[in-house]
């Protein structure tokens, strides 16, 4: 018969994934207790703050280029949605003067 190549394939990777499923490691499961998470939290915290700081000036610049990146993410955005309603109209006026 057709197709029991693929019907026993199939088989075996639902097998081998049903398998799979009962050793893999939860994100939710309670391995740690809470003094464990904490300490874990508290290391990365260390690791983050123990980088390079910023002065005022770096700061300043960084907050000028984000401010600047919103405007022209915004004029692009308001000039996309202008050309959609502007298309939109012109495709409804041929349509409704076509019509008449």
């Amino acid at each position: 018969m057709g197709g029991e190549g693929s019907i026993s394939n199939m088989i075996s990777t639902l097998q081998s994934n049903k398998n799979l499923v009962g050793t893999r490691d939860h994100f939710f499961s309670r391995k740690r207790n809470f003094k464990e998470l904490r300490a874990a939290y508290k290391r990365a915290e260390a690791r983050l703050a123990a980088g390079p700081k910023a002065t005022k000036e770096e700061l300043r610049q960084i907050r000028l280029r984000i401010i600047e990146e919103n405007k022209t993410r915004s004029k692009k955005i308001a000039i996309a949605m202008i050309g959609i309603a502007a298309t939109g109209f012109c495709v409804f006026m041929a349509v409704f003067l076509n019509s008449h």
